[in-house]
């Protein structure tokens, strides 16, 4: 298992009761989103074993906070009968998110050919 994997398997009970005590679920998930995005920048910025650890550690730790704070947001608006129906639409527009960077992805490699982005001898 990952570093970031384990932190959020241990961050998991502590999140979703700290979304269920809170009734400030938006700033929750405004600073989880914020400290992913972060760590991600940083990681690119300082590059040495501890340091990434320590960011993946983060990155599990806000995984763990977001996904209760957005269930919780998601129940909030829809209510208990159409709170299936407002999942199903959530994980909707995520997957539909995953097809879109995976297209973006995947423009290079369509467009320059197997090698297009990658630095090689001729190309520098």
């Amino acid at each position: 298992m990952s570093v970031m994997g384990f932190a959020t398997v241990l961050a998991q009970s502590p999140a979703g009761a700290l979304s269920d005590s809170t009734r400030r679920k938006w700033l929750i998930m405004a600073v989880s989103s914020l400290t992913i995005a972060l760590s991600c920048i940083l990681m690119t910025i300082f590059v040495n074993l501890p340091v990434i650890i320590f960011f993946q550690v983060l990155m599990g730790i806000a995984a763990a906070v977001l996904l209760p704070a957005v269930a919780a947001i998601t129940l909030g608006l829809v209510g208990y009968r159409k709170y299936p129906e407002g999942l199903g639409r959530n994980e909707m527009f995520n997957h539909a998110g995953g097809v879109g960077e995976a297209m973006q992805d995947a423009e290079p490699t369509y467009s320059g050919g197997q090698d297009a982005g990658q630095a090689t001898p001729d190309r520098a």
